[in-house]
């Protein structure tokens, strides 16, 4: 799995729960957020994580939208579970939007050194949280970054996974 132990999510990316997600991330609707949060939370009810980290944005897209969903998701999950949250990744590298691109091996590339870490992960199990997971390829080049920067396991927690153009989904 590439660095990820782990994956976790309580939906499939259609019907009711792909209008929240997009009402969440698109729209700024806390209302769809806290409902997908307190689902998610449930996911991984009894199971230990030493913090809970999202999958940043880069500035100019955190600009653009407002807000990073992913860290809202966080604070949400983290308050319901008793996790603290931690943001030990920053995104340095401005890439194309995944859901926009098509082939696993492209999705990759663009995600390719576009993660730095800025707080000490040594020795921790962090669950890293995100709204979709389609390739797993953003999810992958983050827990390589916070592996070798010395965390002992990274897990995911997405509120959906997609099944990916190409026909499948992966992690």
């Amino acid at each position: 799995m590439d660095g990820l132990s782990a994956a976790y999510s309580p939906f499939h990316y259609h019907g009711v729960a792909r209008s929240l997600i997009i009402s969440f991330k698109f729209g700024s609707v806390l209302d769809a957020g806290i409902l997908l949060s307190k689902t998610m939370a449930s996911e991984i009810k009894g199971l230990f994580f030493d913090a809970i980290a999202p999958v940043p944005l880069h500035p100019k897209r955190l600009n653009e939208r407002g807000f990073n969903q992913a860290l809202t998701l966080c604070e949400l999950i983290g308050k319901e579970n008793n996790i603290p949250v931690m943001e030990p990744l920053i995104r340095v590298k401005h890439t194309k939007q995944q859901a926009k691109i098509r082939k696993t091996s492209n999705r990759c590339k663009n995600v390719d050194s576009a993660f730095l870490i800025k707080e000490d992960v040594s020795g921790l199990h962090i669950l890293l949280v995100d709204d979709v997971r389609t390739t797993g390829a953003t999810a992958r080049a983050c827990a390589q970054t916070l592996l070798k920067a010395g965390a002992k396991e990274i897990s995911l927690l997405t509120a959906a996974v997609a099944p990916h153009k190409e026909g499948k989904t992966t992690i």
